[in-house]
């Protein structure tokens, strides 16, 4: 039991007694009485009898009443302060979940609901922000779904501070728009504070986090033969659908060209599916971890790129690694520039490269060799293991940041 809640019933025993004690006293007849003043005090050995001996057994229950409970409060004190901390941080957190939600949220309200949840998924696991893009200067602005990322993880990767600093400012060259007044948004201190305590309140363990990174690799590993077998089934429906109107009577011109225009588009999505099948062939752990984790930041448009949608020229995915709207260019010398020499795993600049990966930036503050920090790069610590970050800083080095054309993918 709370000591909010054994405080409320120790409350409300002492006002039941409190009130039954007037009740009783009002409607009780008193005996008629001459006034104090009119009448002798009691002689002394009425005083020091009786009347003494209840006086002082009253003054010793206070006093008995006062030692026990003294010490039991103050042993419950630490207790009491948790629990107010842990009920304000439940206050706020519902607060936030309120802003957080959309429609089909159980939190969902009318006219405080910001619909974070419409891109970022009802329980914060992802989803996609429909909306519109322009890929390179100068070129066509197009409807797209943007990847919008899991928030169940956000605080693995950046501190509190950092999570506060997006939510004020935003993500510029990305739908996540500005949500704090200092960033020209609409909500004060107290809501990204309740924004915050929300995003506390849905994180997953880091041992979660990390089944959840692998499971995320090993699903895109295995996308491209999956699409593959999906786009076999697919185009052998659409031919055995257009043999079955070929073979009806009654089946209309229309419907014949349906079933044909179906047929055509399962061909070419098979042929698309092949071709991303030969592309990917002898595409590595590195590559995959460095997909599933950093592409977003470092490669340009790969917010935007569904290869079960389009292809990397339709959405004119850059160069793996040469820079996004948040990630600097890792090809052509950066990273051996920013870090170091890395000819081993047991180099100065590999280890360097390797604990940046871990810890991220922090704003401000220095890394590796003349860096400055944004704060804008998070920290893997807790969703890769250290074998898998090695794996990434080998791809970096050994194949980005030296330009080699074999490198496979997009």
């Amino acid at each position: 039991m709370s000591v909010r809640i054994l405080l409320l019933i120790v409350n409300g025993i002492a006002l039941a007694a409190v009130v039954a004690f007037v009740i009783v006293t009002l409607r009780a007849t008193p005996a008629a009485r001459p006034p104090r003043n009119v009448t002798a005090p009691p002689a002394d050995e009425d005083l020091e009898g009786h009347r003494l001996e209840r006086a002082l057994a009253l003054a010793l229950i206070c006093s008995a009443v006062i030692a026990v409970s003294l010490p039991l409060y103050w042993l419950r004190e630490p207790d009491r302060q948790q629990e107010s901390i842990r009920y304000f941080d439940k206050g706020a957190a519902a607060r936030g979940a309120v802003l957080f939600a959309n429609k089909q949220s159980t939190s969902y309200s009318n006219v405080t609901s910001l619909l974070c949840a419409d891109c970022h998924g009802v329980d914060g696991n992802g989803g996609v922000a429909p909306t519109t893009y322009t890929a390179r200067a100068g070129g066509t602005p197009m409807k797209v779904s943007w990847a919008a990322p899991s928030l169940t993880t956000v605080l693995l990767r950046f501190s509190a501070a950092e999570v506060r600093t997006i939510l004020t400012y935003g993500r510029p060259g990305t739908p996540m728009q500005a949500w704090g007044v200092a960033g020209g948004g609409p909500k004060n201190d107290q809501s990204l504070d309740d924004l915050l305590a929300y995003l506390t309140s849905i994180q997953i363990s880091p041992e979660a986090a990390l089944a959840q990174s692998a499971a995320a690799v090993e699903t895109w590993r295995d996308q491209p033969q999956k699409q593959l077998g999906d786009a076999k089934s697919a185009l052998a429906d659409a031919r055995s659908q257009l043999k079955q109107v070929r073979s009806d009577s009654q089946a209309t011109p229309e419907q014949h060209r349906a079933a044909e225009d179906a047929v055509a588009a399962a061909a070419r999505a098979l042929k698309r599916a092949e071709d991303w099948v030969a592309r990917r062939g002898g595409v590595g752990d590195g590559q995959l971890l460095y997909e599933v984790q950093c592409a977003r930041c470092h490669t340009a448009n790969w917010s935007i790129f569904d290869p079960t949608v389009n292809t990397p020229e339709e959405v004119d995915l850059g160069p793996a690694g040469g820079g996004g709207s948040h990630g600097s260019n890792l090809r052509g010398g950066g990273v051996i520039e920013r870090f170091g020499p890395d000819a081993t795993a047991a180099s100065a600049g590999f280890r360097s490269q390797a604990d940046f990966l871990r810890s991220g930036s922090d704003d401000n503050m220095p890394y590796g060799i003349g860096g400055i920090g944004s704060g804008r790069m998070p920290g893997f610590t807790a969703l890769l293991t250290d074998d898998q970050i090695t794996a990434i800083v080998e791809y970096q080095t050994s194949m980005l940041d030296r330009n080699d054309p074999s490198t496979p993918g997009h």
